[in-house]
């Protein structure tokens, strides 16, 4: 160590000891370096993986979505089909007592005819078809 010492004292020492420094700098250096790569590989490896796992999770999310339209489309056709079903269906008949004010009213309007605001107060739906067929000014 005293020797050492000496060594560095001379110019041509400190000379040696500051490259001594250098190179053990320059090899910590590259190994900073290397490991630092290490690192880096690392998080690409990692990067690649999670986004193979997005890819994977959106095209699952893509497909649940096609199956979700699938379903919704079939279950609007057979909506569509029971509506149609029923609108060829025959009316009912009407009720007895739904007969019997019918004919009331039908007996009443004959003696003395109903105002429009009467009718459009009892069926709101005829004041409306009234309205449809109007021709608009």
């Amino acid at each position: 160590e005293e020797a050492a010492l000496c060594v560095a004292r001379t110019p041509e020492g400190r000379a040696a000891v500051a490259e001594a420094r250098v190179v053990a700098l320059t090899v910590a250096g590259a190994e900073a370096e290397a490991a630092q790569a290490a690192a880096l590989a690392g998080v690409r490896v990692e990067a690649r993986a999670v986004e193979r796992r997005h890819r994977a999770a959106l095209a699952s999310l893509t497909a649940s979505r096609a199956e979700a339209q699938a379903a919704q489309a079939a279950e609007l056709g057979a909506l569509h089909a029971t509506i149609a079903a029923r609108a060829a269906a025959p009316a009912p008949a009407p009720l007895p007592h739904q007969t019997f004010i019918g004919s009331q009213l039908r007996e009443r309007q004959q003696r003395q005819p109903m105002s429009k605001a009467s009718r459009c107060r009892l069926w709101p739906s005829w004041c409306c078809s009234q309205r449809q067929s109007m021709p608009q000014a």
